[in-house]
């Protein structure tokens, strides 16, 4: 079923209304009964907007849209840690990007492990070393 654009519009102000959806620190956010309390209010706004829309509906029109607008921040944010001169970094599209900026202040990226920084090439390359050279051999030639 298509959504227009009044209707995302009404959906997305709904939403943001109830930090319990969105809001991972939120008390709210793991209670079942204000979730489906705070759905059942977004439901009696876009019932006079978009008539015959279910809960099943709501939940994952805004799941895709906050999936999609995630896509594409992550898309520009790369861009602008590449390195890249100001005429390519990349520009969203999104006609609702900027609404949906909401839920970038509880969304929190999840650490990522960087295999290559925690590698200390130099201790290896030392132990190595040690193994295979005899330390008074080196004094020895050196002097």
């Amino acid at each position: 079923m298509s959504w227009s654009r009044k209707e995302v519009s009404v959906l997305i102000e709904a939403y943001q209304k109830h930090a319990c959806f969105y809001a991972t620190k939120s008390p709210q956010y793991k209670n079942k009964h204000a979730r489906l309390e705070a759905l059942n209010n977004i439901l009696n706004e876009l019932v006079p907007v978009k008539p015959g829309v279910t809960i099943n509906e709501i939940k994952s029109k805004f799941f895709s849209l906050k999936t999609t607008f995630l896509t594409e921040f992550r898309k520009e944010k790369q861009s602008h840690r590449s390195g890249a001169g100001g005429d390519t970094v990349y520009v969203p599209t999104l006609w609702y990007y900027e609404k949906m900026r909401f839920v970038l202040e509880h969304h929190a990226a999840r650490k990522s492990v960087d295999s290559y920084g925690s590698y200390d090439i130099t201790t290896q390359v030392e132990s190595e070393t040690h193994e295979i050279v005899d330390e008074e051999y080196i004094e020895e030639y050196t002097e």
